[in-house]
């Protein structure tokens, strides 16, 4: 797919919550390395977002006027992943990337996102921390093992070679992610929404990206959402997908 295909035909959904300064520069720094190709920014946010992060939202409605929309999740689709199946329900464009507004899903990797679709031979392109190697002092030791041990697992059940499965920081084909149903409307969606595309023989193709800690807002993905990952793990390996 060469770059005049792609012209105004990319679009992001950025989830946010709390955020105000990583989510001035994640907007900014989207659309000064990739305005070519960017039709919409969507931001999506729940009701009890703080007030410093409407109040960002709004400035950066008045700057980028017609390319960004702000939207609220509906109550039936609450929790991360609710707010991503919302997001992805708004898409028109060919291509879409997911990502967050906390600076940890690091927005000039986009560039290099849209860089590796080639000739459309590739359903999503994929972020991976672990194809990266600065990593462990952002992550922590601890947390560092148990995701290695994750990966890894996860690898040996879907007989693939992905490295990362569970960040969510990636472009999609909009065509093939409207196709499924997707079920999971908290973090576990980001596994979901690759392994239900693994399954169904989707081409996946990983690039690395530098995970860099968020320094601003409070995270919502704890501890014991992480640990519903095994369930979804094999939710996601028995399911009946055809």
């Amino acid at each position: 797919m060469n770059k005049e295909h792609l012209e105004k035909q990319i679009s992001v959904i950025i989830l946010a919550t709390n955020e105000e300064k990583a989510l001035h520069k994640t907007v900014e720094t989207i659309l000064n390395e990739n305005n070519f190709y960017i039709n919409k920014i969507f931001i999506i946010t729940p009701k009890d977002t703080s007030k410093g992060c409407l109040k960002t939202i709004e400035k950066l409605k008045k700057i980028y006027i017609n390319i960004l929309i702000h939207k609220f999740q509906p109550k039936q689709l609450p929790g991360y992943g609710g707010a991503s199946i919302f997001g992805i329900g708004l898409i028109e464009t060919t291509h879409f990337v997911l990502c967050d507004a906390d600076g940890e899903t690091d927005p000039k990797e986009i560039k290099n996102l849209i860089k590796n679709i080639d000739n459309s031979k590739y359903d999503i392109i994929s972020c991976s921390r672990w194809k990266s190697k600065n990593w462990l002092n952002e992550y922590g030791f601890l947390n560092f093992i148990f995701n290695w041990i994750f990966q890894k697992t996860t690898s040996l059940l879907f007989f693939s070679n992905l490295t990362d499965y569970t960040v969510n920081y990636r472009l999609y084909s909009s065509s093939m992610m409207k196709q499924i149903n997707f079920k999971y409307l908290n973090q576990s969606f980001a596994l979901e929404s690759i392994l239900i595309p693994l399954r169904k023989g989707c081409r996946i193709k990983e690039i690395p990206y530098n995970f860099v800690k968020r320094n601003e807002g409070i995270s919502r993905n704890n501890f014991f959402n992480k640990l519903k990952y095994i369930k979804t793990l094999i939710e996601c390996r028995t399911r009946k997908i055809y």
